[in-house]
């Protein structure tokens, strides 16, 4: 949904001279629809199934925005605007998906489950694109990739204070406490 709110936002008719942004985001579209065909294709068909219906609801959303943009907002202004605030929202939302698996980290004091090639592209992302925006001087953009970049660098800090698994000391610990039978005896 992220990119697809991003090629409506450099539509000209919403936001003029944002070619950069349409041909990334179109690029990210077609990765996406590979990446969900692909998911579909080795999943079973309950999964399937939700999966379109989670679609198909993305792309009635869209539709809904950017017919209500088209037929409400009659200035160049009042759309970049309208679309601007939503696709922060749909940024901060794809920036912010992995929190609960923050909380994870922090919970079991192990940070296997955030993978560090995904987070340090988010990053990358997140700064390049804010940098763009700098450039541009366009704060739908710098919101948006801002915050995503804040939220991508939170996650490196738990990537590197945690690692990928309990500290050696933890896991000495743990095996004195227990007895022959693997059973604790604290």
């Amino acid at each position: 949904m992220n990119c697809l709110m991003w090629v409506f936002y450099a539509m000209p008719f919403v936001h003029r001279h944002s070619t950069l942004v349409m041909t990334i985001n179109a690029a990210g579209i077609v990765l996406e629809l590979f990446y969900l065909l692909v998911f579909l294709y080795f999943n079973n068909s309950r999964t399937r199934a939700r999966m379109v219906g989670l679609f198909l609801i993305q792309l009635i959303l869209l539709s809904g925005i950017v017919a209500g943009t088209l037929l409400g907002a009659h200035t160049l202004e009042k759309r970049t605007k309208i679309v601007g605030s939503l696709c922060v929202v749909f940024g901060i939302i794809l920036y912010a998906s992995p929190l609960s698996v923050m909380l994870t980290v922090i919970r079991s004091r192990s940070a296997k489950y955030l993978p560090g090639w995904l987070i340090a592209s988010g990053f990358a992302n997140g700064i390049l694109w804010a940098a763009y925006a700098c450039i541009r001087f366009d704060v739908f953009i710098l919101v948006s990739n801002g915050v995503g970049t804040i939220l991508s660098f939170l996650q490196i800090l738990l990537k590197l204070f945690y690692g990928n698994g309990p500290r050696r000391e933890d896991a000495i610990h743990n095996v004195d406490d227990q007895n022959e039978d693997g059973q604790n005896v604290v």
